[in-house]
């Protein structure tokens, strides 16, 4: 764990920030749970519980598509934004989606190589962080 200065106004986003990122590790690892700090207040410590619970799920339900992301990375221009409609078009008739999906519950959705693309977490964030 790095040392922050406590007086740095990102402190508690840093602790917070660690708790999650071990107690993820230890859930999907089958480890104990991970020892909360103290420094962070009971509603803090439940929302990030519960931030740390919403990542598992997803973790352990995982989408496949069948795209390469790597090769289709490769044909994005740099700092593409995807407001061409031509542009769009041409990418969409390249890379043709195989089916729709429909994700309900949190998720992370990989290309077929297992590489993840991106994280469904509806709810994940809580107010409290």
């Amino acid at each position: 764990m790095i040392n922050i200065p406590p007086d740095w106004a990102l402190a508690t986003t840093h602790i917070a920030s660690e708790y999650v990122s071990r107690q993820f590790l230890a859930m999907i690892s089958g480890r104990p749970n991970a020892i909360p700090p103290l420094k962070l207040d009971f509603v803090m410590l439940m929302a990030c519980s519960k931030l740390a619970n919403t990542l598992t799920d997803a973790y352990r339900n995982s989408v496949t598509i069948n795209l390469d992301v790597v090769r289709y990375a490769d044909v994005l221009q740099m700092m593409e934004k995807g407001i061409n409609p031509v542009r769009e078009d041409s990418l969409l008739a390249r890379y043709p989606p195989d089916s729709q999906i429909h994700l309900d519950r949190p998720a992370v959705v990989c290309d077929k190589f297992g590489i993840i693309i991106f994280w469904y977490l509806p709810s994940a964030i809580d107010g409290a962080i």
